[in-house]
């Protein structure tokens, strides 16, 4: 596999983006704010299971300096490369959900986010396994 995408802090968005390409979907939906997140909330699941894999738990503030800081890291290499972009660099544009769970800085979002991921992402996929 060429390495197109960046790896954050151990987080791959290489493997996020084959992992994408084989995701169907979930079977129940979200919406925020009469928004459609289905695409976010398969990137939140991702970033979640990069945190579970490493610790116990996660926590909204955890969640919230992990985003702020890849952010700030996207940003620093779009300004030292000009013709690049968010989703050259990690294979998708986080501002939807950057908006819905850290701009707004909201943890009800999050900790709804993350009851979905564990009662549908995780059950989903040790199913599969």
């Amino acid at each position: 596999m060429t390495h197109k995408y960046i790896n954050f802090i151990g987080l791959d968005f290489n493997n996020i983006a084959v992992m994408k390409k084989t995701f169907t979907g979930f079977e129940k939906r979200i919406q925020i704010n009469n928004d459609d997140f289905d695409d976010e909330l398969f990137y939140f699941c991702c970033f979640m299971d990069y945190f579970l894999e490493r610790h116990d738990s996660v926590s909204f503030p955890a969640y919230y300096k992990f985003c702020v800081s890849l952010d700030t890291y996207l940003y620093s290499l779009m300004y030292l490369e000009e013709n690049t972009s968010m989703t050259n660099l990690i294979g998708f544009f986080p501002g939807k959900l950057f908006w819905h769970t850290v701009d707004n800085g909201n943890d009800d979002v999050f900790y709804i986010l993350l009851s979905f991921y564990m009662n549908e992402w995780k059950k989903g996929r040790s199913s599969d396994e």
